[in-house]
């Protein structure tokens, strides 16, 4: 007979915790590469996809306090991969942008997170790697659809 949902739950959660430590020192090493904290290097991710944000949306997409989102930001701009603006049509609104020099971080970035993943792809056997994708897929959906984001 196979795993009770309780069993399969528990393995899930212990499975789910090994990968997130996994990650952890993925960030941690790849932080460290670009001489960036991992909060730095995380918010710097953010701006692969969006050229402006405002401090209220940067807070909002990293999941954290405004306070906090606003150190992290004097650091990024201490080290000259971002600014701040102000919005044109509301002056009290807070624009963040990367520099030039931001903008070239986040490309490198990209290419070494890209060969990472790379690497651990290419240790799955070939003809599992759809699967993998598709089962975290799965995954990512049932925890958001469960509350879990």
């Amino acid at each position: 007979m196979g795993q009770s949902i309780r069993e399969m739950a528990l393995e899930m959660a212990d499975l789910i915790h090994e990968i997130a430590l996994c990650c952890q020192n993925k960030d941690v090493n790849h932080a460290s590469r670009f001489n960036v904290s991992t909060s730095e290097c995380r918010t710097l991710r953010v701006f692969q996809k969006e050229d402006n944000l405002t401090m209220k949306n940067l807070s909002k997409k990293m999941n954290l306090a405004m306070s906090r989102m606003t150190r992290i930001v004097d650091g990024l701009v201490r080290k000259d991969y971002v600014k701040r603006g102000t919005d044109q049509r509301d002056r009290r609104i807070c624009l963040v942008s990367l520099t030039e020099s931001g903008s070239g971080l986040v490309k490198e970035m990209q290419e070494n997170y890209l060969a990472m993943n790379i690497n651990v792809l290419e240790s799955v056997e070939p003809s599992a790697r759809t699967e993998v994708i598709k089962a975290l897929k799965i995954l990512k959906s049932a925890m958001k659809e469960s509350g879990i984001q």
